[in-house]
């Protein structure tokens, strides 16, 4: 008998569902016995029993499942598939680079998913499918192509946001073009650390899967998601070195500027430095002090401070 479920509440937490298709709703070109889509979180308490004692599955893909690290990756197992992806987190709370990881284990009867956090993508693959016609590798295929999609989405919101500041940049006030260079830089380090493995998982994918268990158009269809994601990898590098320049050019400014306002406290000091000396002697109590007897002689010795301290400056400029 097929279960009936509370699909708004599924999508709201993702806690944990099961999905079963009973022998007489499923399509006449899948095996007999029922198909399930499982679906855990990692801090589960009984997950590795489940895993282990209830689907018996091998330990090695039990500790993958369940491991609190993991790394986009792809293995073919007996006659299952292990795949690790990771998705972008865009829950309005999180940061988007805090990328969710979706651990999947799939063969020609089943489908086990294991996630730590809500994954947009896979609530969107849920609502969208019909569980009458989907087989287990259908969902496996259709997740990595939400997961895909809203990655490509992500990366390419950023690279406009980027070239945005780009333009911004080369405006008078960039202190804020400043802080928000070093959030879009912590973006693209952290996608480009998924990217290019996550691309590898794929391809490792397309070579090994047992061709039973996929059809050509799934092939087709992974092959597409690992193309983009190799893509993505690419630009985001590319992205990482256009950072570097931008900074390069921040850095720039900051130097000109400290060496404008360098040279303006020279000049001010070349113009007001003889000045106290003069002031000095003249306040010594010394006699013979020359003009003191003078009208002019204040003017005199002021025009005297003042050529000295315009050459002294000149002879500063010259130097820089």
């Amino acid at each position: 008998m097929t279960r009936q479920f509370d699909y708004p509440k599924i999508l709201l937490d993702n806690e944990r569902f099961d999905l079963e298709l009973s022998p007489d709703t499923m399509p006449p070109s899948t095996e007999t016995t029922p198909q399930f889509w499982h679906h855990r979180k990692r801090h589960d308490p009984e997950l590795v029993n489940w895993l282990s004692e209830n689907l018996m599955l091998d330990q090695y893909v039990v500790d993958t499942m369940t491991n609190e690290l993991s790394r986009p990756q792809c293995q073919v197992i007996g006659d299952g598939i292990l795949l690790v992806l990771h998705g972008v987190n865009i829950d309005p709370s999180a940061d988007l680079e805090d990328m969710v990881s979706l651990r999947i284990w799939v063969n020609a009867s089943q489908i086990v998913t294991v996630t730590q956090r809500p994954l947009a993508s896979l609530s969107m693959v849920l609502a969208g499918i019909d569980i009458k016609k989907c087989a287990p590798i259908e969902v496996a295929v259709r997740l990595i192509e939400k997961i895909t999609s809203l990655f490509k989405e992500a990366a390419i919101d950023l690279e406009s946001k980027l070239l945005d500041l780009d333009d911004a940049l080369y405006k008078p006030n960039t202190q804020k073009g400043a802080v928000q260079l070093k959030d879009y830089a912590s973006q693209i380090i952290w996608f480009k650390r998924f990217a290019f493995p996550q691309s590898h998982a794929l391809e490792d994918l397309i070579t090994g899967a047992p061709i039973k268990l996929f059809q050509k158009k799934r092939f087709a269809r992974v092959k597409h998601c690992r193309s983009i994601t190799l893509r993505l990898a690419e630009n985001l590098k590319a992205l990482q070195e256009h950072v570097l320049l931008l900074q390069d050019h921040l850095d720039h400014q900051s130097e000109e500027k400290r060496r404008r306002l360098t040279y303006l406290f020279t000049l001010i000091s070349g113009v007001f430095l003889p000045l106290n000396l003069f002031a000095g002697l003249l306040g010594a109590n010394v006699g013979g002090i020359p003009l003191v007897d003078s009208s002019l002689g204040f003017i005199i010795v002021c025009l005297i401070a003042v050529s000295m301290g315009t050459v002294f400056a000149l002879a500063i400029r010259k130097w820089m």
